[in-house]
């Protein structure tokens, strides 16, 4: 039997999706303004209106969304379980964007946690997906994730390919911010390794 939650016509669904685009608008604003509790009432009064559609990539982002506020809110028990329904929704449309996002969030929470085991192999997963999806900035996020992780593990070598891979793709795409974190994280790890001449270039790069 169909559900009737997922029964309406294309036109009943819209302004329930346009609703809840404005709602994340406003709680990604609320966000950035420091007003998490309202942010996060939107993000939920947006997910209301999308659980009475089928399932859609907005609808995958959006539990992204309200997760990852969970998590800087020091939440990380009540994050992953919406980022693994996010993980599970992208899975089914397919959406591999999503999927990719998806597990990159939960490879940052395992790492939180300590499980470095889990966090390599997620991120891992990640990557891959995101070269599926042509999401290049996303890729260059990973990898700096993935190089920073090499680094506290003292996996210099693997860092340091890790980071220049990132370096990479945020100039591809013009990410001069992204760009900016890789060169302060390849600093530090020439410094690490003794190398100070390479550090003070990285860090003057950086500025």
């Amino acid at each position: 039997m169909m559900d009737p939650a997922l029964s309406t016509t294309p036109a009943e669904r819209a302004p329930r999706a346009a609703e809840a685009l404005r709602l994340v608008q406003r709680a990604q604003r609320l966000e950035r303004e420091g007003h998490s509790r309202d942010a996060l009432a939107d993000y939920d009064a947006a997910l209301t209106l999308l659980e009475r559609s089928r399932p859609s990539a907005q609808h995958a982002d959006l539990l992204r969304f309200k997760g990852t506020l969970l998590r800087e809110l020091g939440k990380p028990s009540a994050a992953e379980p919406i980022y693994t329904r996010s993980l599970d929704m992208s899975r089914r449309l397919p959406y591999a964007g999503g999927i990719a996002n998806a597990l990159n969030c939960l490879a940052i929470t395992a790492q939180r946690r300590g499980d470095v085991k889990r966090a390599r192999r997620l991120f891992a997963e990640a990557a891959l997906n995101a070269v599926h999806a042509g999401e290049r900035r996303l890729f260059s996020i990973i990898e700096q994730n993935l190089g920073a992780l090499a680094m506290v593990q003292g996996d210099l070598k693997d860092a340091q390919a890790r980071f220049r891979l990132s370096l990479r793709g945020f100039r591809d795409t013009g990410d001069d911010e992204g760009a900016c974190w890789v060169l302060c994280n390849l600093g530090r790890l020439h410094a690490l390794g003794a190398e100070y001449d390479e550090a003070d270039q990285a860090s003057q790069e950086a500025m």
